[in-house]
């Protein structure tokens, strides 16, 4: 008969299970791992496995709110780039001819646009790309170690508005995995301390890693989150209260659903308000040079 791998673990029933030895390559996630464990020796390992692939749903569903929150103003921006460019190289020079052979006087904001246009390829399509391979070459740079992965996501979450959506969705799967833990019996230090290592945050990561040894310490769960900044102040209280009443798992789905929300209503503001602006901006540049032209654009 077939032996057993070492890193195997084997219910009591007989049946196999993943593995969940992390020193081996194909070894399953610390969180996956803890909560099979768990599952077994609780006899609740249906329902772990259940909310486990809920919580891979909703990572791909919060995932995807991000990328989609920035794919349709990236799109606008590039295409007024295109625009503001093409207008720079090709209908700004012909106005420019006109004028000086008529010698007329040009408003200040027109001579500007016109020294502008002498460089508009460079201006408008050469200097963004160089922007965004040195941001790309900034953030290789500092993902090559754990300060430098904290100092990426500090500056990517100063950035308005975005930064506190994608805050908010790593907020939200942290308060999801935790009460996923909470629920299959895992020990609450334990839960926060796997629950921060499955996040995508490294400030998030590294923060409930600080928080686990606070509750290891003794210390009780509030404070713990909120001097390590793991949510605002009133999320703490509610977690606080909720692990108090033995509620703990019921607080953090609350958590999570608030987070979530917060995150989705950031997102939908990023599209419908960040495209106009961008669009109207473009415009604005257009008639500029040419009112006629401009209206064309004009929505």
């Amino acid at each position: 008969p077939m032996k057993a791998p070492k890193h195997a673990s084997v219910a009591a029933t007989g049946m196999w299970m993943i593995p969940i030895n992390p020193a081996t390559p194909s070894a399953a996630p610390p969180h996956v791992a803890a909560l099979v464990r768990s599952g077994v020796a609780s006899g609740k390992l249906a329902e772990s496995l259940t909310r486990l692939g809920e919580h891979a749903r909703l990572r791909s569903r919060l995932s995807a709110v991000v990328l989609d929150s920035l794919f349709y103003p990236a799109i606008v921006m590039a295409f007024g780039l295109a625009i503001l460019a093409f207008l720079g190289s090709f209908v700004i020079p012909r106005f420019m001819k006109i004028f000086a052979d008529f010698g007329m006087r040009i408003p200040w904001m027109t001579q500007a646009l016109f020294s502008l246009s002498e460089h508009s390829v460079a201006v408008f399509l050469i200097a963004p790309v160089c922007l965004v391979i040195t941001v790309l070459l900034l953030r290789l740079a500092l993902m090559a170690t754990d300060p430098g992965k904290r100092a990426w996501c500090r500056i990517t979450g100063a950035v308005p508005v975005w930064g506190k959506m994608q805050r908010q969705v790593n907020l939200a799967l942290l308060y999801d995995l935790l009460g996923l833990l909470v629920t299959a019996e895992v020990p609450l230090a334990e839960a926060l301390r796997l629950a921060g290592e499955a996040s995508p945050d490294p400030v998030l990561r590294h923060a409930a890693n600080e928080a686990s040894k606070d509750l290891e310490a003794g210390k009780p769960l509030e404070p713990s989150i909120r001097d390590h900044k793991l949510g605002t102040a009133w999320a703490a209280g509610i977690a606080g209260g909720g692990a108090s009443q033995g509620k703990l798992a019921e607080q953090l789905d609350l958590l999570r659903d608030t987070s979530m929300r917060m995150a989705e209503w950031r997102a939908s503001w990023l599209r419908a308000v960040l495209p106009p602006v961008l669009l109207k901006t473009t415009v604005f540049s257009c008639a500029v040079v040419d009112p006629a032209r401009a209206r064309k654009f004009r929505l």
